[in-house]
């Protein structure tokens, strides 16, 4: 993974969580599209074709093994709960951290099923500002070349 590599990570590897993003889902106000970091190709789904995304990413040192799961299936510190990837979730299947509830994406979110950061059931908002963290993974594809005059 050339970005993880550029950012002094010797490589990274995808959690076992894919999914399929649908146009603009749960972000109805955006344009989504997913981006593939190995080659950084993009996909731009629809509402009937879907792209594959991956919601957690592990880089890590060179020479530094990827991180396993534990009996419970938990990959991270201070896990309650089983199947969780990140630290200190209360539930299952949480894929970030401080998760409270069941198959949320994201981190600090309360309830079931959540996308987003600091959500809870009753909001189930997620506004832009909110979705950027210290811990996403942001990547800067090259420009696209000119086309030859």
């Amino acid at each position: 993974m050339a970005p993880s590599r550029q950012k002094g990570f010797g490589g990274g590897g995808i959690v076992p969580h894919i999914f399929n993003v649908f146009d603009r889902s749960p972000f109805l106000i955006l344009h989504i599209a997913t981006i593939n970091p190995s080659n950084m190709e993009t996909c731009l789904p629809t509402s009937t074709t879907s792209c594959q995304a991956a919601s957690v990413i592990q880089c890590v040192p060179s020479g530094v093994p990827l991180c396993q799961p534990n009996l419970d299936g938990n990959v991270g510190t201070g896990n309650v709960g089983s199947g969780n990837y990140g630290n200190n979730n209360i539930g299952s299947n949480n894929y970030g951290s401080y998760n409270q509830g069941l198959g949320n994406t994201g981190s600090w979110n309360r309830g079931t099923q959540l996308t987003c950061n600091y959500a809870n059931t009753k909001t189930r908002a997620c506004p832009i500002w909110i979705l950027k963290l210290s811990e996403t993974l942001l990547i800067d594809p090259s420009q696209p070349r000119s086309p030859p005059l």
